[in-house]
């Protein structure tokens, strides 16, 4: 069985981003044995943002009590995380970047990561601009999450082309998210 967290940092339901994040994880559940902790950053209802005391590099642990703390335990318990954002103004939706400032905790008082290896991790990115953008924004993901550890196996881009087309209409875009899903069953 394999424990996956897929977390979305969009605020539209059904939107491009959750779209292509659903066809990675219907593509991860088929008849597999496999936990799969879906996590709406828009719906958390307390989050708050690092507040650089480095009290986790005393604890292994972020000291902030809030539902991002969920989320972090998970990540660190999960065989593959799957990090789904649009982009706004050039950069990763704001709660996703909570997230990103509170993923502080998984380094030690050593400054060495304590996320053990073999992690996996999928990136979602889309957006209204030129794919370039995506691009741009997925790659500066992929640094944060492969400081850490994680081994990036895809990164899934959309360009809705100024509001013009849906996500779930590209087939070859939905054929290829469900195929990534498909290599993290573990039945």
């Amino acid at each position: 069985m394999s424990k996956i967290v897929a977390v979305t940092a969009s605020p539209i339901v059904n939107g491009n981003s959750d779209t292509i994040l659903n066809a990675v994880t219907d593509g991860a559940m088929g008849l597999s044995t496999n936990t799969i902790h879906l996590y709406r950053l828009d719906r958390c209802r307390t989050l708050r943002g690092c507040s650089a005391c480095d009290k986790c590099n005393e604890t292994g642990r972020c000291i902030h009590n809030d539902d991002i703390q969920v989320i972090l335990d998970n990540i660190r318990d999960a065989d593959v995380v799957i990090m789904s954002t649009p982009v706004y103004f050039n950069e990763v939706a704001s709660q996703y970047k909570v997230l990103e400032d509170r993923m502080y905790c998984f380094f030690n008082s050593q400054n060495v990561h304590d996320i053990p290896p073999g992690k996996k991790a999928v990136i979602i990115v889309s957006c209204s601009k030129p794919i370039a953008m995506a691009e741009k924004v997925a790659d500066r993901m992929s640094e944060t999450l492969e400081v850490l550890g994680f081994e990036i196996t895809d990164k899934l881009l959309f360009s809705d082309e100024d509001q013009t087309k849906h996500a779930k209409d590209d087939e070859e875009l939905m054929a290829r998210a469900k195929k990534v899903g498909t290599r993290f069953r573990n039945t």
